[in-house]
C-alpha cells in the first residue's frame, strides 16, 4: 500500500479516527465530572472512586502521546493498526465502568457504587495492561521498561481483584499514582522527527482540537435544549448572553493557541499544561447548562442564579491558567497587549463573582463583549 497520496500520508489519515476515539473516551470522563458537579447536592461522593478517574485520564493522556511512535511500524505494516486500537477500546469500556448514569437516583452514592465495581474496575485494568504488553511487543520492542511498569501493574490489578482489604485498595491506588508519575517524567523529548512528513507536533494538535470540540459540543447541546424544548423553559437573558460570549473567549483561546504550537511537542510536560485550559474550560462549560430530566420543566433563571458565582469563578480560573501558559509556552513579555487584556477579563469574572447586585453583573456581561469585540480586532 502507497504511504501517500497527494502528501496525505497513510499515518495522518489513520490517526484521525485514532484521535476520535480517544477523544470521545475522553468525553465520557468530562461529561462523567461535569454530572458530578450538576449533582453535586445529591450525590455521595467516594475519594477513591475520584482518584480512580483521575488516575484512569492520566493514563489516557499517557498512553496517547507514546502512541505516535506506532506509526513508524503502522506505515510499514498498516494491518498492525487494528491491534492499535485495541487500548482505547478498553480505556471505554473502563470509563462506562467509573462513569454510571447520575441522572437515575441508583447511582447518586458512588461510594456505595464503586465498591460494587470495584473488582470489575481491577478485571479492565488488567485487560488493558495485557493490552500494553501485545502493543509494546509489536510497536516498541526495544522499550524494557514499558515491560516491567506494564507487568507490575497487572501483578497489582491482581493482588487489588483478590483482596477485601481497604488498605491495601488505597496502597495499589498510591502505588499506581506513583508508576504513572514516573512513566510521565520519564517520558523522553522527540526532536524534530516526522513520520511520513506526520509531526509530533500535528499529532498531538489532533487530540487538543478534540478535547476543544468536546467543550464545543457542550454548548450546542446546551443551546439545542433550550430550542427543542422551548415551551418547558423559564429563560433568562443573561444566562442566554453569558453562554454565547462564554462561547467566544473559548474560540479566542483556541485561535490564540496557535503560537503555543512550537512547545507542545518539546516534552510531555508542555502537552498536559496544554491540555489544562480546555479541560477547565470544559468544567465552566458544565455547569452553565443544566442536566435536564425527561418531562421536567426548566428554569434557567433559577439555575443561573443559583451557579453564576461559581461559573465566574470558574471563568476566573480559565482566563488566569490561560494568561499562565501563554507565558509560559509564548515568546511574550510580561506588560503585553495580551496580558492586558486578560488582566481584564480576570478582573470583570471576579467582580462578577463577587458582587450580589444584578447592575453590576449585567455591567460585566456588556463590558466583557466590548473587551471580546476589541480583542478579536485589535
Amino acid at each position: 500500500m502507497e504511504s501517500t497520496n497527494d502528501s496525505f500520508s497513510i499515518v495522518e489519515y489513520l490517526s484521525i479516527f485514532t484521535a476520535f476515539i480517544y477523544g470521545y473516551v475522553a468525553t465520557r470522563f468530562f461529561s462523567g465530572w461535569s454530572a458530578m458537579i450538576n449533582f453535586r447536592h445529591s450525590v455521595r461522593f467516594s475519594k477513591e472512586h475520584l482518584a480512580w478517574t483521575l488516575l484512569t485520564f492520566g493514563l489516557l493522556i499517557d498512553v496517547w502521546w507514546g502512541s505516535w511512535i506506532k506509526g513508524h511500524t503502522i506505515t510499514k505494516h498498516v494491518s498492525l493498526y487494528y491491534l492499535s486500537l485495541l487500548s482505547p477500546i478498553i480505556f471505554y469500556l473502563i470509563s462506562v465502568i467509573l462513569f454510571p448514569p447520575l441522572s437515575d437516583d441508583r447511582f447518586l452514592d458512588l461510594r456505595k457504587y464503586f465498591y460494587s465495581v470495584r473488582r470489575r474496575n481491577y478485571m479492565a485494568f488488567i485487560i488493558l495492561f495485557i493490552s500494553f504488553l501485545i502493543n509494546d511487543y509489536f510497536f516498541k520492542p526495544l522499550i524494557i521498561p514499558n515491560y516491567c511498569l506494564n507487568a507490575s501493574a497487572i501483578a497489582f490489578a491482581v493482588v487489588g481483584s483478590l483482596s477485601y482489604s481497604l488498605f491495601m485498595h488505597r496502597f495499589i491506588l498510591t502505588v499506581a499514582w506513583a508508576m504513572l508519575i514516573t512513566h510521565i517524567i520519564s517520558q523522553p523529548p522527540i526532536w524534530s522527527v516526522t513520520i511520513d512528513g506526520f509531526s509530533l507536533t500535528e499529532y498531538l494538535t489532533v487530540f487538543i482540537a478534540f478535547i476543544y470540540g468536546i467543550a464545543a459540543s457542550r454548548f450546542f447541546s446546551g443551546w439545542g435544549m433550550m430550542i427543542t424544548k422551548f415551551d418547558r423553559i423559564t429563560f433568562s437573558k443573561e444566562h442566554i448572553a453569558w453562554t454565547l460570549l462564554a462561547f467566544g473567549l473559548m474560540m479566542d483561546f483556541w485561535t490564540g493557541s496557535w503560537e503555543r504550537e512550537s512547545y507542545i511537542a518539546l516534552n510531555i510536560n508542555y502537552f498536559i499544561l496544554s491540555l489544562t485550559l480546555p479541560m477547565i474550560f470544559f468544567v465552566v462549560v458544565a455547569v452553565s447548562f443544566p442536566n435536564v430530566k425527561n418531562g421536567e420543566q426548566i428554569d434557567l433563571k433559577g439555575f443561573y442564579q443559583s451557579h453564576k458565582k461559581m461559573i465566574y469563578s470558574l471563568m476566573a480560573c480559565a482566563i488566569f491558567f490561560n494568561a499562565v501558559i501563554a507565558n509560559i509556552m509564548e515568546e511574550n513579555y510580561l506588560l503585553s497587549n495580551e496580558n492586558f487584556f486578560r488582566a481584564i477579563g480576570i478582573g470583570l469574572a471576579l467582580t462578577a463573582a463577587f458582587s450580589s447586585k444584578q447592575l453590576t453583573e449585567r455591567v460585566v456581561l456588556v463590558i466583557g463583549w466590548i473587551t471580546l469585540v476589541v480583542h478579536t480586532f485589535v
